[in-house]
């Protein structure tokens, strides 16, 4: 592949996440995806997320202790356990999630929740899964 087929083919892929996330940006609350996780009964239940706002994004910040310094970007963040369940302790309404998860599936919201956000691509499931 030429140097100009592996812009062209960059440019494609920066539009398509751009479109990704203007229909993410217009549809605000309204747009959700669903992240299946285990339980700590074995069974697996489907769990509706949507984006979070900054004022989410900070509260779950400040809930796990995480002080990010001005200007920091969503690479800054790294794949914190603690912030990941944060932050799906946010946007589930259920401060006591992961007591109800199996180990390290409030990751899979967390990740997922970054993800659909535009800050992070988020850890792969592959590495949270048990």
């Amino acid at each position: 592949m030429s140097e100009e087929e592996k812009r062209r083919q960059e440019i494609l892929t920066t539009r398509a996440e751009h479109k990704r996330l203007s229909e993410i940006i217009i549809r605000g609350k309204d747009y959700h995806e669903i992240v299946r996780v285990r339980g700590i009964d074995g069974k697996e239940y489907d769990i509706g997320i949507h984006p979070l706002n900054d004022e989410e994004f900070v509260a779950a910040c400040a809930a796990a202790n995480i002080h990010l310094p001005p200007g920091a970007t969503g690479t800054d963040l790294g794949t914190s356990v603690k912030l990941l369940s944060a932050l799906a302790a946010a946007i589930t309404g259920d401060p006591k999630i992961a007591s109800v998860l199996a180990p390290l599936e409030t990751a899979k919201i967390g990740g997922k929740v970054l993800e659909i956000s535009g800050i992070s691509s988020g850890p792969k499931p592959e590495s949270t899964s048990s």
